[in-house]
């Protein structure tokens, strides 16, 4: 370091310099970084971020298909560990579904591509999730959509021998409750929507429910059927029984499967000797 008074100020020019140097060389990564995680959020391909494009070819509301292009990886793969938000599954394929995402939600996706001689490979790219759509929310019948819900004398034909009884429905501030009490030997009914809906673009239907039993036995039942012929639905798309072998006393979702479902209902059936059935229904909603 020169002495002195000029030795001083070119010190200090010296010290200023490197300060402004180290200044730009920071605000340079910075910068780097920045439209690395542009490229990361915007879903672009960037050679210098990604070793390989990714892309999903299928976004439902709680599930979506990643899959690997493998035209860029020359090097033989041991595995790939796909990771969608906190969801993490490891497979041999180059494509895979992962499921359980909550709707409507963007999702940072990275796929790890390691190598048999474990060299880690990486992808990237953000997507949402499709929103839900309800059939009725904590206390909304979505009228516009299902033109209201309605009780109705109509059997599931699977339980034989119950007389067909319209059940008694209230509305509540978060819930719609059926109720059915048997006045001699089985009594039946169900709850419905009155508008007629496509279910071919959905593959699921999803209910938030409570029920209870007043004893637990195969003449007493809540069931979530599909497809009404006359008066009455002819199959399950979740039963037998949703409460058959113990009370539902905390909220829970039934994810039910809607191939070749027209028409959806949820049926209750008491037996006098066996008491009352009881069911809440909080939330009803169709998943792509």
């Amino acid at each position: 370091m020169p002495c002195g008074e000029n030795g001083i100020l070119k010190g200090a020019e010296y010290a200023t310099d490197k300060y402004q140097n180290k200044a730009e060389q920071e605000q340079n990564e910075i910068d780097k970084l920045g439209s690395i995680m542009d490229g990361y959020i915007n879903g672009v391909r960037n050679e210098e971020q990604n070793d390989f494009f990714i892309t999903t070819t299928y976004v439902g509301t709680s599930e979506m298909t990643v899959k690997v292009d493998t035209s860029k990886i020359s090097e033989e793969i041991k595995k790939y560990v796909y990771i969608v938000g906190e969801k993490i599954k490891e497979s041999e394929n180059a494509e895979e579904t992962i499921t359980e995402l909550e709707a409507d939600t963007n999702y940072d996706i990275t796929v790890v591509a390691i190598t048999n001689q474990n060299k880690h490979l990486k992808g990237t790219i953000t997507r949402k999730t499709e929103k839900r759509t309800y059939l009725y929310k904590n206390g909304d019948q979505c009228v516009a959509l299902t033109g209201g819900w309605k009780a109705e004398a109509i059997l599931d034909t699977i339980n034989t021998g119950a007389v067909a009884v319209v059940p008694t429905l209230t509305f509540n501030s978060d819930n719609m409750q059926l109720y059915c009490l048997a006045s001699s030997g089985q009594q039946g009914g169900s709850l419905l929507i009155n508008n007629k809906i496509d279910y071919s673009s959905y593959k699921k239907i999803c209910i938030e429910y409570t029920a209870t039993l007043g004893r637990y036995n195969s003449a007493s039942a809540v069931d979530f059927v599909k497809n009404k012929q006359q008066q009455a639905f002819t199959g399950y798309i979740y039963g037998p029984h949703a409460c058959y072998e113990q009370p539902i006393t905390t909220k829970t979702v039934a994810k039910c499967d809607i191939d070749n479902v027209n028409d959806f209902g949820i049926y209750i059936q008491s037996d006098k000797s066996n008491g009352a059935v009881n069911c809440n229904i909080y939330n009803v909603w169709l998943e792509k």
